[in-house]
């Protein structure tokens, strides 16, 4: 069972980490010329295939865990098996990744909230 989490930063970066792997895939770029999707993207990293991209960059996981402790980093998707796992509401650039393709968690209210 192959698992890809994807992480955003609060200034909007995107982060790609296969489950249990040593390199956490930073700077996911969303707007290369094929259209990049998390899909399409963790589907291929699942296969062994790294993703590519001018900005990519690839850091130990290490590296990036003590960032997980950030209560601003949030893991807001999943890539299981070809199924994509919504958590939480992503920022403008994790929605265009993302781009709707997706199961929203049923634990997940994706409607807006207005504050009175």
């Amino acid at each position: 069972m192959a698992r890809v989490y994807l992480y955003e930063d609060p200034g909007g970066g995107l982060y790609l980490h296969p489950q249990d792997g040593p390199t956490v895939y930073a700077n996911v770029e969303i707007m290369v010329p094929y259209g990049a999707t998390f899909e399409q993207d963790a589907s291929e990293i699942a296969d062994g295939r790294p993703i590519t991209g001018d900005a990519v960059l690839k850091v130990p996981y290490a590296e990036f865990e003590p960032r997980l402790l950030d209560a601003e980093m949030r893991r807001i998707a999943l890539w299981e098996d070809g199924k994509v796992l919504i958590y939480a509401h992503p920022g403008r650039d994790g929605d265009q990744y993302l781009q709707s393709q997706s199961e929203t968690n049923p634990a997940f209210d994706n409607t807006d909230q207005a504050t009175p």
